[in-house]
């Protein structure tokens, strides 16, 4: 019971995956974590966006400023102490990112991420989407408003541009009066409300668990 109850994370959503394979060490394992992107909508009366990769239909919110930015740092930080691959420095990606984006008006994202990959020489790109990151209003023993969290991370081949992996975080804490599977989220919040930067880092963490090399 105590294992069943524990199992009863965040939950995510449509995840799927195509075939990929591991180069294996020392193989083709360079990757580029290109900057997350917030998706807003700019009608208050739209609640849903889709996924400009994935076509996923997910739920937004007012999110807080640098939500992306604090997504994507938890992400590369927590990928690359995996130490199975070469991640390229955040600020070189970036500024490469930029310059290309600028210069393609008209190419698609899959396009524009692999004209980044060449460029950096990566065998691998990354990136993904914050649909909402809302903190949690009141203390980590009692709150008014829980933190809310939803986002998707996509993983490229750079070669042919092909999507192998991709996942989804979409969470919002509960209590364990409202629900006993998710006991895990407050025994790794240290038994209270967690902040949306721990809920975060709690759903990098879970997604990577089937992120492929890992």
């Amino acid at each position: 019971m105590v294992a069943f109850l524990l199992s009863g994370c965040a939950q995510d959503k449509g995840t799927r995956a195509k075939t990929f394979q591991w180069a294996g060490e020392g193989g083709a394992n360079k990757i580029a974590i290109v900057p997350f992107q917030k998706m807003v909508s700019l009608d208050p009366s739209v609640t849903h966006l889709r996924c400009p990769l994935s076509g996923a239909v997910l739920e937004t919110c007012e999110s807080e400023i640098n939500s992306e930015k604090i997504v994507e740092k938890i992400f590369a930080k927590k990928l690359k102490a995996y130490r199975r691959y070469v991640i390229i420095p955040q600020e070189r990606v970036r500024g490469i990112y930029k310059r290309i984006s600028a210069e393609s008006f008209k190419v698609s994202p899959v396009d524009l991420f692999k004209k980044v990959g060449d460029e950096l020489e990566a065998d691998w790109v990354a990136t993904g989407y914050v649909f909402c990151y809302k903190d949690r209003k009141g203390f980590s023993y009692s709150v008014k408003r829980p933190a809310s969290v939803t986002f998707c991370v996509h993983l490229f081949r750079v070669d042919d541009g092909e999507l192998v992996w991709r996942k989804i975080f979409d969470k919002t804490q509960t209590s364990l009066m409202e629900n006993l599977l998710d006991v895990s989220s407050f025994v790794k919040g240290g038994g209270g409300w967690l902040t949306a930067e721990e809920l975060a880092e709690l759903g990098v963490d879970k997604i990577l668990k089937t992120f492929p090399g890992l």
